[in-house]
This record gives structure tokens, C-alpha cells and sequence, in this order.
């Protein structure tokens, strides 16, 4: 891979999608790196790279990005090798279809972070919109593997139809965490909206803040002391200390959601 650096010079009258990016990482031609073409989301409406951004080779095997990027949208597109650090503000479907390699974030993104995820890691420094790990148009599973770290917020639908991988969301959730998750797990340190675990299946989730679950579609609260728990109290420590702790004790835990014969846990802490 060839390292990069894009520092934003001027911002288009329409907004781009930023799914040709991914070719930086595999391109070591300057001139190559001028000419990729950003498309507008209005098909007749295009930009070339050189024209948005000054562009320089760095050592190492990382593309860095600065500058706010909120009018590209599908950053990250099936990336899968080496890191993408981005120094502000990004559009929707960051890190969709991603496969491997690393994505850092120090900014907000929109809706649709790590779409239909395979692999890979996506740590975000700031609040994130809709339906962080869903999936695609037609699809009926969302994300399949990888990690989210989010330090900030996260908007309505967390981890919707997730099959596999994990998230932790630092801040609050909106509504609907969870919903129709088939397996994974995901972690939340702040308040939680209305709608939890609606349709899952599977998976885990678990909560820092106490809350209520509608009592048709989950088991009553169980207190109960789980060997793995302790085992993921290991893998939080440095990054949620409050859960790490609490798990290594007692908590409730509640099974659903039973309307579609769901055996999906919920973790009160």
C-alpha cells in the first residue's frame, strides 16, 4: 500500500461519492492519484481528486484526509488493507462493505456507518447517525464481522439485522438498538431510547444504564454471574472501565425477543 495525504482545498456545489478512494491504497502514481474521479450523487456531475484536494506522498502505508468532508459520501468503500485516518467531518456509509485495514475517524458521520461490514476495525472520535451497521437495500443481514468503537453518540437503529462482529458505542443511543439483531454483540455506556432488542434473534446487548423492555416480547430480569462476561470485562477495561467492572460481578439478564422466538440477551448493569 502507498501512503497518502489529502488535505481539502475547495468544496463542490454537489455532493460526491467517495467510493474511489479505495484505489489510493493500492495506486503509487501521483498523477494516477490526481486523475480518480469523484462522482457527484447527480450522475452528469464529476471531480477530478486534484481538483478538491492538495495531495502528497507520506511514508508508511496509510491514506490520512482533512479537511470537512461531509459532502463525500461512501468513504472507505470495501476497504480492506492498511489504515484511512481522516482528520474531520464525513458523509454517509463510511466504511461500507468494509473487508479489512483500519478506519479512524476524529469527527461526526451520517447515517450508514459500516454498512454490510465484513472485517476490519472503524474507531470513531465523535457522533455517529442511523442504522450504524446495516445492511444493504435488499439485504437481509447487516454487518458480518469486524469491530466499531464510537466514542460519541449513535442515532436510531444501532446494529440493525448485525450477524456477527461487535460495537461499542461510548455515549447514548437513540431508538431502536438492536432491532432484528440476528447475532453479535453490542455494548452501550450511556442511555438507550425506546425499542430495544425489537425482533432480535440473537446476540447480546449490553447496557450501562437500567432500562425497560417490553414485558411480552423479554423473560423478567435474572440476576446471574457468567464466566464469559468476565471474559469481555477483559477486552473493555481500557475503554469502559464502569462496564468492565460491573461485569465481572452480578447483573440482570433478560431473554428475547420471544414474539418471533428469539433467544437474544439483554444485559442490565
Amino acid at each position: 500500500m502507498s501512503g497518502w495525504e489529502l488535505v481539502l482545498k475547495c468544496t463542490p456545489e454537489f455532493e460526491v461519492d467517495g467510493s474511489s478512494l479505495t484505489a489510493l491504497a493500492t495506486l503509487s502514481d501521483a498523477r494516477g492519484a490526481a486523475m480518480i474521479q469523484l462522482v457527484g450523487t447527480r450522475p452528469e456531475r464529476s471531480v477530478d481528486l486534484a481538483d478538491l484536494f492538495r495531495i502528497h506522498r507520506i511514508e508508511g502505508d496509510e491514506v490520512v484526509m482533512v479537511g470537512d468532508l461531509s459532502f463525500i459520501h461512501r468513504i472507505g468503500h470495501r476497504w480492506e488493507t492498511g489504515n484511512l485516518r481522516i482528520d474531520g467531518e464525513v458523509g454517509a456509509a463510511l466504511g461500507i462493505e468494509m473487508r479489512g485495514g483500519r478506519i479512524e475517524l476524529r469527527g461526526n458521520a451520517k447515517d450508514g456507518v459500516a454498512t454490510q461490514m465484513r472485517g476490519g476495525h472503524i474507531g470513531i472520535v465523535g457522533n455517529v447517525g442511523n442504522f450504524v451497521a446495516g445492511p444493504l437495500s435488499g439485504r437481509r443481514s447487516g454487518m458480518s464481522g469486524g469491530q466499531v468503537m464510537i466514542s460519541g453518540d449513535a442515532g436510531d437503529h444501532l446494529g440493525h439485522r448485525m450477524r456477527r462482529g461487535s460495537i461499542v458505542v461510548k455515549g447514548s443511543c437513540h431508538d431502536g438498538l438492536g432491532s432484528e439483531l440476528v447475532a453479535g454483540t453490542i455494548v452501550v455506556g450511556g442511555d438507550v431510547g425506546s425499542g430495544v432488542g425489537m425482533g432480535m434473534r440473537r446476540g447480546t446487548l449490553i447496557l450501562r444504564q437500567p432500562v425497560a423492555l417490553h414485558e411480552t416480547r423479554f423473560t423478567p430480569p435474572r440476576k446471574v454471574c457468567l464466566s464469559i462476561a468476565r471474559l469481555l470485562a477483559d477486552q473493555l477495561s481500557a475503554e469502559l472501565p464502569s462496564i468492565a467492572e460491573l461485569l465481572s460481578g452480578t447483573f440482570n439478564r433478560s431473554l428475547g425477543d420471544r414474539t418471533v422466538g428469539g433467544q437474544g440477551e439483554v444485559w442490565y448493569l
